[in-house]
């Protein structure tokens, strides 16, 4: 609940270093129950639920750096990735458009390149990853056959990227960890 009433959907969620939370909250198939999409942060006492990013057609996917001082926030419907600046207080400031490509899902790996899906449909009917680094210049394109969904690294070393695509999961092994790593 914010302000007395339901949130719309909340989506993907990201935990950051000091155990606060950043949702999403797009809206479904349903009427908004918010006055629009927005984004939420949960503190990490978990005693205040704090709207921090408005203007957004459709938040979906949101993740930050390892440091806690940066945080990406997807707008699907308006096909581009933000960044943030993370303040102490877990409020967001300095907006800046990262990229021009809608996405679902992102993750970050070890040196803080974004990895995005795209709804982007090529000639040969396959879909795509395309990781940006962190300047925001797109530095490679991972084909898929279906339309990625979600992703994230994993595995015994953290060196896999894993899939979501409808009914479908991919894996690939990646020369890079996740931000992520498992402990060793």
């Amino acid at each position: 609940m914010y302000n007395g009433k339901p949130f719309n959907g909340p989506n993907d969620l990201w935990v950051d270093p000091k155990g606060g939370i950043y949702f999403t909250d797009p809206g479904g198939r349903k009427s908004l129950q918010q006055d629009g999409e927005h984004v939420y942060y949960i503190t990490p006492n978990r005693e205040k639920v704090v709207r921090v990013a408005y203007d957004y057609r459709h938040p979906n996917g949101v993740i930050g750096t390892k440091d806690g001082k940066t945080l990406y926030i997807t707008d699907q419907k308006d096909k581009r990735i933000y960044s943030y600046m993370i303040n102490p207080s877990g409020a967001l400031s300095d907006r800046k458009l990262f990229t021009t490509v809608g996405s679902d899902g992102i993750t970050l790996d070890e040196n803080g390149n974004l990895y995005v899906t795209t709804r982007e449909k090529r000639e040969k009917k396959t879909f795509a990853i395309y990781v940006f680094n962190p300047e925001g210049k797109k530095i490679a394109r991972i084909e898929i056959p279906k339309k990625p969904r979600n992703l994230t690294f994993g595995g015994k070393e953290g060196k896999t990227l894993f899939i979501t695509a409808g009914q479908f999961l991919y894996s690939l092994k990646m020369s890079v960890r996740g931000m992520y790593r498992p402990e060793q």
